[in-house]
């Protein structure tokens, strides 16, 4: 009797729910656009109070089991005049909508109501609102909402990323600020810090992360006490998904190819594992746990039957293959609700999930090595080291999973966010042509020719989880803010090969001839296990204390701790020719069982062979910590009815600590503890009620990367350039001064006109660079003496109604900057140059510095065809990449502008259509060196445009 009884009850509570309604929405600020805590909230019913609320942390309210009726709602603020919203009609099982923007006469009813218990969109983090997030800071920054990314159709950060004004990324993952990046800039996850997967470079892989994880991105060009100080031209923040507004369920679809690589028959490949079509390793490529294992004080059969054992243990997989890709895939599942409780508390979720796979490859690059020889005044040319043709073929993967948990009341904030990230890339390189750095160890001549070929796969994974709260205490005057984050990231490279061959070419054939493997070329053919291991730890903990003086308006202080630890492990094995000289036939024919070193049983001696060595060396295998330690105060004051001033300091210690192996013992290399003392202050001052002035200044230091501090050893392919760390740099942090000036208008919810003048001192600028003078292709990271930046930009957001009709369905957004910076040259290599040329400049340009920079975004949005359009172009000027001591001129990337168009065409209310270009130009990646008015390439390829056709579902 009792089911009955409970279905019965279950349908009377069904029923009575579905004739009551539900009210939702915000209250901000008019001005700052800034949610304000604790509104108060009335709903009545013919001049009778019936319900009363108060708006949380986020500004929100919700008001539930309100019968179907006509209502008027009251919201008052102590800080604002009450505003009332009549005749507010609520129907049985709809969800209405409303917005207060206190201090503005307008109300915004928005919304409408619902009969399927489906809200719309709050907005909460708007194009409009992220603009009057942006004008109402103390602090210079530059905002990203979460609609302007869905709009614009980006699949991950690193194309979301290009919208913001004055940012630059290229190849996916190298990130540019006014210019600069690199080892200057500062990516977060809800404000911590993840460790990067790239020993080269110090950022998070961006392309690794969803663009349907983001809620809105920040970037902080000014800096304040309160954020992190190794920074050197802004720090990034992603804040993701934690407080969905609504139920939603999103699924995507790409569908794309690659202009060169997609279903081109002759792409080139190799056989790897079965598993590699969904990015992971099947084990087959794993080193051996016993491999390098040798019999103890062995005869001369026993060593030479245990080096073919080795041997054979390891596949004998030189060979490449013909493999046609297929298109380019995307797949991405995103799923968000929110449930809401009494007394104004609520919990909600967001799931995301995603995988894409595609292909690119280049052909008919470019690769050399130039250099000065001799004098300077007597040379007018520059002789070639390298000149080689390059080719690229890779295929990547990318795999996503997004969680978060939050629970919300009046007064409490608390999230959990769990994700995990995997990217694998398989890859073959082959380079081959004039080798003249090698014609001496070679005994071939002017005529010799080198051929170099790699084999790689890499898996990248990393794995985070963050906790975050935030709590309003002493009626809503004390902010209490705290995060703890842990991450683990594991960059596997099991599987890196290479083959090094020199050869010269018959004058009257035109047939390879006289083939051999030198160690002055590459050396014998080689095989890597490589293993980055890091984690990264972190808690914060942030107070901000509100005063109602005429003069101090709040206090902020909090404490920062952060824990890094990198490992690296890397195992070499070479394949040893000392008794199987190679005389051509490429590394497949070479490289093969049948060939493998043996003992001949009917003759008892020795057959000629090749054998697996172990190639271990003890610098390339470290282990690294971080420890940071840091705290600041800050104030902030009114100076006059229009005027802010924020002010304040910052206390960081860090200890270093490198460790170095060798194979019999573990020896500490590095120890290095320095504190610093950080001021930070910003002036706000509006000029009218859309005008303001900013000035900012403030000191930060650029820590040296773990990379920088290594002494690993890495290159682009086997003959360029090898870089190393130094150790030397933990005692010469780059210390930073900045000054910004800034003018900012706006105009309406989308319109700013902006413009400003920017300057940097930098003390120990790191630069990498070539060590001696002469022809070396030893490279390491090294600290100029100082250095210094001046800038200035222009920023531009209109509506181009001025041209007409036409003109109404456009939006722009336009920025410039132009900036001239310098490097003091080392007085040691400047007497040296010296030598040689009497004009030689005492200055240099500063490492990795462009000296403009160019973004324009359009948007265009036709309401009647119900049609949406994205074109973006980027282009920033040439910067320097290598320094090259002496004389010999430096190397410079060239400018290269990237276009991309993205269409968007909705299908009713669920379903859209996506169409994008990406790389539109295909401008080529060039770097040169100049030497008396004659151009050289040192690098050259075109990587290709992309095309992807998408298939969105909301609900």
């Amino acid at each position: 009797m009792k089911y009955p009884l409970l279905l019965f009850l279950q349908f009377l509570s069904f029923c009575l729910l579905a004739q009551t309604g539900s009210i939702r929405g915000k209250v901000s600020d008019a001005e700052a656009g800034k949610p304000l805590v604790g509104a108060l909230l009335l709903l009545e019913q013919n001049g009778q109070q019936l319900k009363e609320v108060q708006t949380d942390l986020d500004g929100n309210f919700v008001i539930l089991s309100v019968p179907a009726g006509v209502y008027s709602l009251i919201c008052t603020h102590p800080e604002a005049p009450k505003q009332e919203i009549k005749g507010m009609t609520i129907r049985e099982g709809g969800i209405r909508l409303a917005y207060f923007r206190l201090g503005n006469p307008d109300i915004d009813l928005g919304g409408k109501a619902e009969e399927n218990h489906q809200s719309q969109n709050l907005n909460r983090y708007s194009a409009q609102s992220m603009l009057l997030r942006r004008k109402s800071s103390q602090q210079i920054i530059e905002t990203l909402a979460a609609e302007s990314v869905f709009h614009s159709g980006d699949e991950d950060l690193s194309k979301a990323l290009r919208q913001l004004p004055q940012v630059n990324v290229e190849n996916n993952n190298q990130l540019f600020i006014r210019g600069l990046g690199g080892r200057y800039l500062k990516t977060l996850l809800n404000g911590a810090e993840l460790p990067s997967l790239d020993l080269n470079n110090s950022l998070i892989q961006l392309d690794l992360f969803p663009s349907t994880i983001i809620d809105h991105i920040i970037l902080e060009k000014g800096y304040s006490a309160e954020q992190l100080a190794s920074s050197g031209t802004g720090i990034i923040n992603i804040e993701t998904r934690r407080f969905p507004e609504k139920q939603q369920l999103q699924h995507q679809l790409h569908i794309g190819m690659h202009q060169s690589a997609s279903f081109n028959p002759n792409f080139m490949s190799y056989e790897g594992g079965t598993l590699d079509f969904i990015g992971l390793d099947d084990g087959s490529r794993s080193l051996p746990s016993d491999a390098l294992n040798l019999p103890d004080n062995p005869s001369s059969r026993d060593l030479t039957l245990a080096l073919r054992n080795r041997s054979l243990a390891f596949p004998a997989n030189f060979s490449t293959k013909m493999n046609m890709p297929g298109p380019n895939l995307g797949l991405n599942f995103s799923i968000s609700r929110r449930k809401d409780l009494k007394k104004g508390r609520s919990i909600s979720y967001a799931f995301v999930a995603l995988f894409k796979r595609f292909s690119m490859m280049y052909e008919g690059g470019y690769a050399a090595m130039h250099h000065l020889t001799g004098d300077y005044e007597a040379n007018y040319e520059l002789e070639n080291q390298l000149e080689l043709s390059d080719q690229f073929y890779q295929e990547q993967s990318r795999a996503n999973l997004f969680f978060t948990l939050s629970y919300k009341s009046r007064r409490n904030r608390i999230s959990l966010v769990i994700m995990d990230n995997l990217g694998t890339e398989k890859s073959y390189r082959e380079l081959e042509g004039l080798g003249g750095r090698y014609q001496f160890a070679s005994g071939l001549g002017e005529d010799t020719r080198y051929r170099t070929k790699s084999w790689d796969f890499e898996q990248k994974n990393i794995a985070a989880l963050q906790l975050l709260g935030r709590h309003l205490r002493q009626n809503e005057a004390l902010e209490i803010d705290w995060t703890l984050s842990a991450s683990l990231s594991n960059n596997n490279q099991p599987d890196l090969r290479y083959f090094n061959e020199v050869y010269s070419v018959n004058t009257f054939s035109g047939e390879e001839q006289s083939h051999r493997i030198i160690e002055g070329a590459g050396g014998e053919p080689r095989r890597f296990y490589r293993q980055i291991q890091a984690f990264s730890g972190e808690g914060q903990l942030n107070f901000k204390r509100k005063y109602k003086q005429k003069r101090l308006k709040s206090l902020s202080w909090g404490f920062r701790g952060t824990a890094k630890y990198q490992y690296f492990d890397e195992r070499q094995l070479r394949y040893s020719t000392s008794y199987l000289p190679y005389t051509g036939g490429g590394a497949a024919n070479y490289i093969q069982s049948s060939n493998y070193i043996n003992w001949s049983d009917s003759t008892n001696s020795l057959v000629p062979g090749i054998f697996i060595e172990n190639a271990y060396d003890s610098t390339n295998n470290y282990v690294a910590l971080e420890l940071l330690l840091g705290g600041y105060t800050s104030t902030l004051w009114t100076l006059g009815p229009k005027t802010q001033l924020e002010a304040g300091f910052r206390l960081e210690g860090v200890i270093n600590a490198y460790t170095g192996f060798d194979q019999d013992s573990i020896s500490v290399d590095g120890l290095n503890m320095y504190p610093v003392l950080l001021p930070a202050f910003s002036l706000r001052h509006e000029l009218d009620k859309d005008m303001l002035f900013r000035l900012a200044y403030s000191a930060t230091i650029a820590r040296p990367s773990l990379r920088e501090l290594s002494a690993f050893t890495s290159f682009d392919y086997m003959g360029d350039y090898q870089i190393t760390g130094n150790l030397e740099l933990a005692k010469q942090p780059t210390h930073l001064q900045h000054l910004d000036i800034r003018w900012e208008n706006y105009e309406g919810q989308r319109s700013l006109l902006a413009g400003g003048f920017f300057a940097k001192y930098l003390q120990n600028p790191i630069e990498l660079a070539t060590l001696e003078p002469g022809f070396s292709d030893q490279m390491q990271f090294r600290a100029a003496p100082w250095g210094y930046l001046l800038g200035m930009e222009i920023e531009l957001r209109q509506e181009l109604g001025m041209l007409g009709q036409w003109g109404d369905a456009w939006w722009m957004q336009f920025n410039f900057s132009y900036i001239y910076a310098r490097a003091k040259i080392a007085k040691e290599e400047l007497d040296f140059m010296r030598l040689e040329r009497a004009d030689a400049p005492s200055f240099r340009p500063l490492f990795g510095q462009s000296p403009y920079n160019l973004s324009i975004l359009l948007q265009y949005q036709n309401k009647k065809l119900n049609f949406e359009a994205n074109l973006g172009l980027q282009v920033q000027g040439e910067r320097l990449a290598y320094v090259i001591y002496g004389n010999t001129p430096d190397i410079i990337e060239q400018p290269r502008p990237n276009l991309d168009v993205h269409l968007n065409k909705p299908l009713g209310r669920h379903f859209e259509l996506r169409f994008s270009v990406q790389n539109l130009l295909d401008s080529p990646f060039l770097q040169t060196q100049t030497f008396k008015a004659r151009e050289y390439a040192y690098r050259q390829f075109n990587w290709g445009r992309s095309f992807n056709f998408g298939f969105y579902y909301n609900m």
